[in-house]
């Protein structure tokens, strides 16, 4: 019955549909079980409609970028995946100021061509993204930053579609972005965003995220898959160093391992499972409480079912 149903959802997205997905081929991290399948939607229309179809017919679904600050369980997701990506990876200039320019990039465009754009044309404001990994998309819905930045700052609007085929622009002063999110209308995706970036020598902007890169280079643990920071930072502290005091830098399960790096980050050495990325967020979370009284809250979104 189920295969029955998505092959009607699979006419909708002229084929971009693949059934019973291993999610470690979509994360970051590379830990995940099967999803039922995964739609690749190849405009705002059909991203539209494939979210109409899934509630219409009651089959549950989830949305998804590049897959970074994501851990999906062992057990998988029992649902169908969207993934917003290349269908919606368009960029455009809109105005053009003194001094000013606003650009437009579709929730599927990776972040690092939209930096190369922003370099190439002499435009800063977002030099701190500068190695921060996955899509438009991503980065505004989890509001994404760096070295006390986050895209909010350069946000005008934000594009939004729904499960009830609505499309419509809001203006960033009508959203609620908080650290590290931002709340979305109930049934919404982003669709894409405007960005109001200020002109600068383009050797400038280039040296500026060279500058971001090599930082992030050297303070993260690059070599590996990760999620990226698994916990936010508690106000006025940071929750590396919180792990890294409690004395889980290092620390492993299996292939899993919190990074001698950067405590902040569970780094995937091979094989990891999501059960043992869990285990040491569990882990961490109660040595911070004992030794420092505070909370970790995660940053990273967990799906699925356990295996």
């Amino acid at each position: 019955m189920k295969r029955k149903v998505l092959s009607a959802l699979e006419r909708i997205v002229e084929g971009r549909m693949d059934y019973d997905v291993p999610m470690s081929k979509l994360t970051s991290i590379r830990i995940g079980g099967p999803a039922w399948a995964v739609v690749h939607p190849g405009d705002e229309r059909e991203l539209m409609e494939a979210m109409s179809f899934c509630r219409d017919h009651d089959v549950p679904f989830v949305i998804i970028g590049n897959g970074t600050n994501l851990l999906v369980l062992d057990g998988g997701i029992e649902a169908v995946v969207i993934r917003v990506g290349r269908g919606l990876d368009h960029i455009r200039i809109i105005k053009h100021e003194s001094g000013h320019m606003e650009l437009y990039a579709g929730a599927g465009l990776h972040i690092r061509r939209l930096l190369g754009f922003a370099a190439a044309h002499g435009l800063s404001g977002i030099d701190f993204l500068a190695g921060v990994p996955g899509t438009i998309g991503g980065a505004v819905a989890t509001n994404a930053g760096a070295a006390g930045h986050s895209v909010a700052e350069r946000i005008t609007h934000v594009c939004l579609v729904n499960t009830r085929r609505e499309q419509w622009k809001v203006a960033v002063k009508d959203l609620r972005f908080t650290y590290r999110t931002m709340q979305l209308p109930s049934e919404s995706a982003v669709s894409g965003s405007f960005f109001r970036l200020f002109s600068r020598e383009a050797s400038e902007v280039r040296r500026t995220m060279g500058e971001f890169m090599k930082n992030r280079m050297r303070t993260q643990p690059l070599r590996y898959p990760s999620a990226g920071c698994m916990f936010k930072n508690p106000t006025g502290d940071y929750a590396g160093r919180l792990i890294d005091a409690a004395g889980m830098k290092g620390r492993r399960c299996g292939d899993a391992q919190i990074s001698e790096v950067h405590a902040n980050f569970i780094i995937n050495r091979g094989h990891a499972r999501a059960a043992d990325v869990i285990y040491l967020m569990e882990k961490a979370r109660e040595r911070v409480k004992l030794e420092a009284g505070i909370d970790l809250d995660p940053e990273i979104r967990t799906l699925g079912t356990s295996g």
